[in-house]
């Protein structure tokens, strides 16, 4: 008696659009939580570069924000484990399938917890540099007045948007929800793009004021700024080509980004902290005031001018504990914002 051997055995009357979206929401759960153990490797590496100077130094603001960025990717990728749980294995037997859950279902607590966490992720991400930029540029408000505009108008999307797909019955790629969504991401983009722009610019105009080692670093840290806009950006696009072609790839591009969001702030706050662990270990003095840089040889002191703005320069280097000479240059040191971070 012969005997046939299926290639599938999919639901009866599951059509293969139906398998398309099923596979792709699986598939982003699988891909998203490699990314997360990315995100959790870098996560550790980055609190133990900030934690390995003297308790008094450490900048708590900076380990406050990676760890809310950690908890934020957690708990966006719990309520979307447990979401897709539901769809395959709790509620395998809603009509239509796990594709029409994800469809009819979609406004259900554990998709309003991952879509707020995104959000707030985003929040964070854009903030953050927004903040550098600010800073970098002596704290000129007129500087960011344009960056600053498209965050608040990204802002007031998101909260939006996050009220828009929790309202009962809203599918995510509907009409309705992409008119504010597809705006909300484009702006969170550009802004993300224009402002690693500004940041590239200003390091790079004032790289030539800086000694040979500094220079290098600045170079190190603007490569790895363009490398990570480059990375924001490229999920960013592909994000929304797949959302506004409503093809249900989008998730998959949708839980990468959410952990590339976290990952990327990471990798600059890991290189910048490398960078002052070999200045450290080489004795180079990078204390300033006026959000100024400089490197100055062992034992020598001096001030900076450039325009208006004064840069005190100390032997001392704030990175290591105990090699102070005075309390004036420990003044200087708490008080002093370096410009490798950014």
């Amino acid at each position: 008696m012969a005997t046939t051997t299926a290639t599938s055995w999919p639901a009866e009357g599951e059509t293969p659009l139906t398998l398309y979206i099923e596979h792709n929401n699986f598939f982003s759960i699988v891909l998203g939580s490699i990314f997360y153990g990315i995100h959790f490797s870098l996560f550790l590496a980055t609190l133990r570069y900030l934690w390995r100077r003297n308790w008094r130094n450490v900048s708590w603001g900076l380990v406050l924000y990676v760890i809310a960025l950690f908890v934020l990717a957690t708990l966006y990728l719990a309520g979307s484990v447990h979401w897709r749980m539901r769809m395959f294995v709790d509620d395998r037997a809603y009509p239509g399938g796990p594709a029409a859950f994800y469809i009819e279902q979609f406004s259900q607590t554990e998709t309003i917890l991952s879509n707020s966490a995104y959000i707030i992720i985003n929040f964070l991400s854009d903030g953050l540099l927004l903040w550098r930029c600010w800073v970098i540029y002596n704290r000129n408000y007129r500087v960011v007045i344009l960056p600053s505009l498209v965050f608040a108008a990204s802002t007031i999307l998101s909260i939006l948007v996050t009220y828009t797909i929790a309202q009962p019955g809203t599918v995510f790629a509907t009409t309705t929800a992409m008119r504010i969504t597809l705006p909300y991401f484009a702006l969170s983009m550009s802004l993300n793009m224009l402002l690693t722009l500004m940041i590239a610019t200003r390091l790079l105009t004032a790289r030539s004021q800086f000694n040979s080692h500094h220079a290098q670093l600045f170079t190190s840290i603007i490569s790895m700024l363009v490398e990570s806009a480059a990375l924001y950006a490229i999920f960013s696009i592909a994000f929304i080509i797949t959302y506004t072609m409503k093809d249900a790839l989008f998730n998959v591009v949708l839980h990468i980004q959410a952990q590339i969001m976290c990952i990327s702030p990471l990798l600059i706050l890991i290189r910048v902290a490398r960078g002052r662990a070999y200045a450290a270990k080489n004795s180079t003095g990078v204390v300033l005031s006026g959000n100024r840089l400089s490197g100055v040889p062992p034992g020598q002191s001096g001030a900076w001018k450039n325009g208006n703005d004064t840069m005190i320069v100390s032997a001392n280097n704030p990175m290591r504990a105990g090699t102070s000479t005075g309390s004036g240059h420990d003044s200087r040191e708490e008080k002093s914002t370096e410009l490798m971070d950014v």
